[in-house]
C-alpha cells in the first residue's frame, strides 16, 4: 500500500488521530501485514473527544453565565474550569497549540480582520456621504481585531487537532460562524441593510475581510506550528535499509 510521508508523521489514511497514524506508519514501514485497522477508520482519541466537547461546551457556557442567574453562573464557571483542567492533562502539545493559534490568529486579526473591517466601514461611510474617521475608532478596531483573532486562532488550531480537518476547512467554518454571529446583532444587521449603498454592497463587503481572516489565519497557524519546538515525543524517522552483502561463491 502506498502512503505519503512527511517530516511530521506518517499519513497512511485520513481518519484517526496523529498518534495512531504514526504507529500504523511504523508498522507498515516494518513490513507487517495489512489489517482492517490499517485501512479503515478509527475512533477518535481521548484528546480529540475533549477538544470536540470544548467546541460545544464553551459557546454554550459563556452565554449561560452572562444571564445573571447565580446557579447558571456557577455551572458556567464549573464547566469552563473542568474543560481547561482536562485539556491541560490529556491534550498533547497543548502549549504548542495555544502559542501557534494565538500568535498566528492575532497577527492576522490585527491586519486582516481589524484593518479590513475598518476599510469596509470607511467605504460604507463614503458611499453614505459620511466622512468622519477617528483615530480612536481605528485603534479600537485594530486592537479588538488582534484580540478576537488570537482567540479564534486558538479555535482554528484546536479544530485541526480535534477533527484532523483538511486544508482550509477550519478557517472557512470559523469565518462563516463569526460572520453569522455579527449578523445576529439587530443593530449591526440594520446598519448593514440600510447604510451606504445598501445591503447588496455592505453584506459582501464585510464578508470579505472575515473570510480572508479565516483563510490567512489557517495558513499562518499551520506554518507557525510546524516551526515551533517539539516538546513531546520524538517523531519516527525513516531508516535507511542497508543492502545485504553476499559472499562471493568460491
Amino acid at each position: 500500500m502506498q502512503y505519503r510521508y512527511d517530516r511530521r508523521c506518517f499519513w497512511p489514511f485520513r481518519n484517526g488521530s496523529v498518534t495512531e497514524r504514526r504507529q500504523i506508519g511504523v508498522e507498515m514501514e516494518k513490513g507487517k501485514p495489512m489489517t482492517a485497522r490499517t485501512t479503515g477508520t478509527t475512533a477518535p482519541s481521548r484528546q480529540q473527544r475533549i477538544l470536540r466537547a470544548g467546541f460545544i461546551l464553551m459557546p454554550v457556557s459563556i452565554p449561560l453565565g452572562a444571564i445573571g442567574v447565580p446557579l447558571f453562573e456557577v455551572l458556567s464557571v464549573t464547566a469552563q474550569v473542568a474543560f481547561v483542567v482536562l485539556a491541560l492533562i490529556f491534550v498533547r502539545r497543548l502549549p504548542r497549540l495555544v502559542i501557534s493559534g494565538a500568535l498566528g490568529g492575532g497577527l492576522v486579526g490585527l491586519f486582516v480582520l481589524g484593518g479590513g473591517l475598518r476599510l469596509a466601514m470607511r467605504i460604507v461611510a463614503l458611499l453614505g456621504a459620511r466622512r468622519e474617521v477617528t483615530v480612536g475608532g481605528t485603534l479600537f478596531l485594530l486592537v479588538g481585531g488582534a484580540m478576537a483573532g488570537a482567540i479564534l486562532g486558538i479555535s482554528i488550531a484546536a479544530a485541526h487537532r480535534a477533527w484532523d480537518a483538511p486544508g482550509r476547512v477550519p478557517g472557512l467554518v470559523i469565518g462563516f460562524a463569526l460572520y453569522g454571529m455579527m449578523l445576529l446583532s439587530p443593530e449591526a444587521f440594520e446598519e448593514l441593510l440600510h447604510d451606504g449603498a445598501g445591503g447588496w454592497v455592505n453584506f459582501p463587503l464585510f464578508l470579505i475581510p472575515i473570510l480572508g481572516y479565516g483563510l490567512a489565519a489557517n495558513w499562518l497557524i499551520r506554518r507557525i506550528e510546524r516551526r515551533l519546538p517539539r516538546w513531546t515525543v520524538r517523531l519516527p524517522r525513516r531508516r535507511a535499509v542497508k543492502p545485504e552483502h553476499h559472499a562471493a561463491a568460491s
